[in-house]
């Protein structure tokens, strides 16, 4: 491997968000590409104008480096107009730099961030993976926060010499640049062994249908001011769950991302259905990340719905790709790039946010099937590899020589 991708981003290293487990994940797809890699996220454990750290050296050879993060205002508007940490990267001695690949980068530092990899003969591939929606209301920080998400998605990104998308949405949004455009899904960098899976399974204790919901973003301050409302739809699965409940469905559903008190304020009307549901269903709040993907494994579903908007449009849900690829099928509505990977019956079901009663219906007959159908279902999404990084090569390959060619 004598050439080097530089891969960039946000991401809290070593595996701090979703952003990082993408990241680690696409590494390792340009990695099986054929190409030396050297991500540099971003670590709290790192002081604001310090050396970047190298975090980690891992098994594939990949570099993982931190530079910091903003603790202040006036160090956060230096962070999204500067490139001045990333210079050691462009001068170190080794192989060149043959791609720099920036993961949702702030508009004016990806312009910068063009101009200094052309001069060091590189091409720039801009990652999108997300389009925010806006706050109601107004503060500096948060109009500066849209001012950018505007700059860098409707110009900076175009600049660039090529463009990887996380959804369909986003590859029409950018179609009429003429740019190369890689449509990656989120990809999954841990290996995962079907023995676990079946394992996990098969010592689950009988019982109700288990299921897991883990997700982010229900912080009511936040959330209250946002126009968009939630990113998921929580309130719709506790409806729908609900309505399999009058179909004498039985069930448990543990929540992880939000505790009670929290998901309350934002949807204050659940108070009775919640109090009437009891047990079956549970909240945990925040827990570690494989703590988490533990329930998902002994889980017969994962249940998620969000809204049909430009938000969930743009990005492709993390916790579909990873519970499909730890071998859980997924209960979800019909959205966007996801219907591309989910069929129903074989990778999960689908189910309809606004047919409440039917949707519970159908909901009660799939929990009465019992563990047999799940388990079914569970090593088709287990055996399928539909999200680990090695399906892709091919196309990365394919993209990174178009971009290196243009």
């Amino acid at each position: 491997m004598d050439k080097t991708v530089l891969y960039i981003g946000n991401f809290s290293l070593p595996d701090g968000n979703a952003a990082a487990q993408r990241a680690r994940a696409n590494a390792r797809l340009l990695v099986q590409a054929g190409y030396r890699v050297v991500c540099v996220g971003c670590s709290a454990d790192v002081a604001y104008g310090a050396p970047v750290k190298l975090t980690e050296l891992d098994e594939a050879g990949i570099e993982y480096w931190s530079i910091s993060l903003p603790g202040s205002v006036g160090e956060w508007f230096r962070k999204i107009t500067s490139i001045a940490e990333l210079e050691p990267f462009f001068t170190r001695p080794g192989s060149p730099i043959a791609l720099v690949i920036a993961y949702d980068f702030p508009a004016l530092a990806l312009l910068r961030l063009r101009t200094r990899a052309h001069r060091a003969g590189a091409k720039l591939v801009a990652e999108s993976t997300e389009w925010y929606g806006s706050f109601r209301g107004f503060s500096p920080i948060g109009l500066v926060r849209e001012l950018d998400c505007v700059a860098r998605m409707r110009y900076a990104n175009r600049r660039a010499d090529g463009l990887i998308v996380a959804s369909d949405f986003l590859a029409q949004t950018y179609a009429d640049t003429g740019r190369p455009v890689l449509i990656l899904p989120t990809l999954m960098p841990d290996r995962v062994d079907p023995a676990r899976i079946d394992a996990a399974k098969a010592g689950r204790a009988p019982g109700p249908a288990r299921l897991v919901f883990s997700g982010t973003g229900f912080d009511p301050k936040i959330v209250l001011k946002l126009r968009d409302g939630l990113k998921d739809r929580l309130d719709q699965a506790i409806d729908m769950l609900q309505a399999a409940a009058a179909h004498g469905a039985d069930f448990r559903l543990d929540i992880f991302g939000v505790e009670r008190v929290d998901y309350l304020a934002i949807i204050p009307r659940h108070r009775a259905m919640l109090d009437d549901l009891g047990a079956r269903v549970a909240f945990h709040g925040m827990r570690p990340r494989q703590e988490i993907i533990d329930h998902v494994l002994r889980a017969d579903y994962t249940i998620f719905i969000r809204p049909d908007n430009r938000l969930s449009l743009a990005g492709f849900p993390t916790k579909y790709a990873e519970s499909v690829h730890f071998g859980t099928p997924v209960i979800t509505n019909r959205l966007g790039t996801l219907t591309r990977y989910h069929v129903d019956g074989q990778t999960g079901y689908y189910v309809d946010p606004d047919r409440i009663d039917e949707s519970g219906r159908k909901l009660a007959e799939i929990f009465a099937a019992g563990p047999d159908r799940s388990r079914a279902l569970s090593r088709a999404c287990a055996q399928a590899g539909t999200f680990a990084p090695e399906s892709f090569v091919v196309e990365a390959r394919a993209f990174i020589r178009h971009v290196e060619g243009a």
